[in-house]
């Protein structure tokens, strides 16, 4: 048991090291965040149904917080920890396949448990000025929260089945 936690600890300070560097090179704003920043997004349970074009408009501010303030993913490991995290959050705690595949899709997530959530966490994260780090612990803790991980996966950042 002090082997696993021992072991999680280590993973999660290596994540800590790529978050700081990224951390270093911070990204620009887009402006995206400007339509969001005035209030947090109210959930609305009740309501709950598909409304393709208010998921699109809610990954793609997903989207664009992470484009802003994360390095690109080809130039960073950090931001694919990031994105992985975020995606099997949004797809419902689906995991890649050994061969790559999730079997879902995150931009059609359900609109107020997942991408407000989601959202309503990265706007807070801004407005606190979190660091990189932070980041990938909004994902981290919902996917732990909402019971996607299981406590043998708790000590893997790689989640590929």
């Amino acid at each position: 048991m002090e082997n696993k936690k021992l072991e999680r600890d280590t993973t999660l300070e290596e994540i800590k090291k790529l978050a700081d560097e990224s951390d270093k090179n911070s990204g620009f704003q887009l402006g995206l965040e400007a339509d969001f920043e005035e209030e947090l997004i109210q959930l609305d349970l009740i309501n709950d149904k598909q409304n393709p074009s208010e998921s699109f408009r809610l990954f793609y501010a997903i989207e664009g917080i992470l484009r802003t303030h994360l390095p690109p993913k080809s130039e960073s490991e950090f931001s694919s920890f990031v994105r992985e995290e975020k995606n099997i959050f949004l797809t419902g705690g689906k995991k890649k396949d050994a061969s790559g595949r999730r079997g879902a899709d995150p931009r059609q997530a359900y609109i107020t448990t997942h991408l407000e959530v989601a959202l309503n966490e990265l706007l807070r994260w801004m407005q606190e000025g979190g660091t990189k780090f932070d980041l990938f612990l909004i994902f981290r803790d919902l996917n732990i929260k909402y019971g996607y991980y299981k406590e043998n996966e708790l000590d893997k950042v790689d989640q590929t089945k």
